[in-house]
């Protein structure tokens, strides 16, 4: 399903409205746990208000023992953190860019959605909006998402904001927009929202080169004395012997 989403950057005079599309098909809602106001948890329940015709069906929170809350009355928390809903972005406002490298690198993405020009609605209230003027407002939203989309590739950065993917989900999010070049000539935004951080444990520095043969004492003293034998018998001329080829490393 696609949702509409305005991008602005005051700074940059930057502004289009656009539709997000999930591309990696995950459920979004991070599920917290309800408590009522006697402290135990409760679940939502549809409930039958039936007395007649028509069928009548409400929503209630339910503890364990079958007492009934309004959602009003309800403390929601993850774990042992207190948390109210948030609402869906609908408005993503860039506030920092980042080099393309802390998106790619420095952290984990949950999820990409693909980012297309908006044409608006098809009519308000009874009139209906011309496929031409609906056209006009495709190809203006179309063109700011490509003054955006050179910013980004001319500096090889990502523009990043505060972003929440649905109503209902209870921790403040953050994505950022990426441009995207295919095949030479096709071009898009994308917007991958933060998971987390990524923790590496394994991180080096430098260049690392291979060590030296280590070879025992004694063993290099009887390898040097056979090499120089076999020398004392050879017909081959010493200089002829590189230099390097003697390159044994004598352990104190």
């Amino acid at each position: 399903m696609a949702y509409g989403l305005k991008v602005i950057d005051t700074k940059e005079g930057i502004t289009f409205d656009c539709k997000r599309e999930n591309m990696a098909g995950k459920k979004e809602f991070i599920e917290p746990i309800g408590y009522a106001p006697n402290g135990k948890a409760v679940t939502k329940k549809q409930l039958d208000l039936t007395t007649g015709a028509p069928v009548q069906y409400t929503f209630k929170y339910v503890d364990e023992d079958g007492k009934t809350f309004e959602k009003s009355e309800i403390t929601w928390k993850i774990g042992d953190q207190v948390v109210s809903p948030i609402e869906m972005t609908s408005v993503f406002e860039i506030k920092t860019y980042r080099p393309v490298i802390e998106f790619t690198d420095r952290f984990v993405i949950e999820k990409y959605y693909e980012l297309s020009a908006d044409m608006g609605p098809s009519s308000k209230g009874k009139r209906k909006i011309p496929d031409s003027e609906r056209e006009r407002i495709r190809i203006s939203n179309l063109m700011g998402m490509r003054k955006l989309w050179e910013k980004l590739i001319k500096e090889g950065s990502v523009g990043g904001g505060n972003f929440n993917g649905s109503s209902g989900n209870f921790k403040p999010g953050m994505a950022f927009i990426r441009a995207i070049k295919v095949n030479g000539n096709k071009w898009g935004l994308e917007l991958g929202v933060f998971k987390e951080e990524k923790i590496f444990e394994f991180l080096q520095e430098g260049t690392p080169h291979a060590a030296a043969a280590m070879i025992p004492q004694g063993a290099a003293k009887k390898l040097e004395a056979n090499f120089f034998s076999f020398l004392k018998r050879s017909t081959m001329d010493i200089r002829e012997i590189d230099a390097n080829f003697i390159g044994f490393r004598v352990e104190a």
